[in-house]
């Protein structure tokens, strides 16, 4: 790891983690996985709560008094310095609050809202959906994973979304073993029938 720990041997790993940070692991041992890893392009969104007021500055002179309109919850606009789109708002009216603070911001770049005013950051990161990285995932990539106790679980294995994300995730844990679905009646039908066909599907099927 990072910091110098090891684990391990281990038969089986699942690597249940973005293709860029996988490829970045594997990158020493299985150069051509990692090649093709790499074709898996992110973009990345962050979440700011914050006091920055110039971002609705525009949208408070338009009321008497300086308050932002009442019952509206979001704007969006493109910031005319630096270019960058952003879509803010009042996360406490959301809430039922009519606290203006603390403002909610979602944006392309962390910049955009100043450290001093951030009180807290989120950031989430996915890759793009295009045709070439659909590519690699049903020409290439499944004929890479699950080879030498390697297994890779995300959306990307299998294409694109939350369900591919848990079918590959069923497939990676068929590999390593588990071979009955688990039954749980709190589960949706819907959720456990997916999980059982890709289940029947991974022990018929490679992948």
């Amino acid at each position: 790891l990072a910091n110098g720990t090891q684990a391990g041997p281990y038969a089986d790993v699942i690597f249940a983690t973005p293709a860029s940070v996988t490829a970045g692991l594997v990158r020493s041992e299985r150069p051509q996985l990692a090649f093709i890893l790499d074709q898996y392009t992110y973009t990345c969104s962050y979440a700011s709560l914050h006091t920055h007021w110039p971002l609705l500055e525009r949208f408070r002179t338009v009321r008497p008094g300086g308050h932002l309109p009442t019952g509206v919850q979001y704007f969006y606009e493109a910031d005319q310095d630096g270019g960058m789109l952003h879509l803010s708002g009042l996360i406490g009216r959301v809430f039922g609050s009519s606290d203006e603070l603390p403002y909610l911001t979602v944006s392309d770049s962390a910049v955009i809202v100043p450290n001093s005013t951030c009180l807290q950051r989120f950031k989430w990161c996915h890759h793009y959906f295009t045709m070439w990285e659909i590519m690699m995932t049903h020409r290439l990539l499944k004929y890479v994973n699950n080879i030498d106790g390697l297994h890779m679980a995300g959306d990307y294995v299998k294409g694109v979304g939350h369900n591919d994300a848990m079918r590959a995730g069923v497939n990676a844990a068929c590999h390593v073993g588990f071979s009955v679905p688990v039954s749980d009646a709190s589960a949706p039908p819907l959720f456990s029938e997916l999980v059982k066909l890709e289940a029947n599907h991974s022990r018929m099927k490679d992948p």
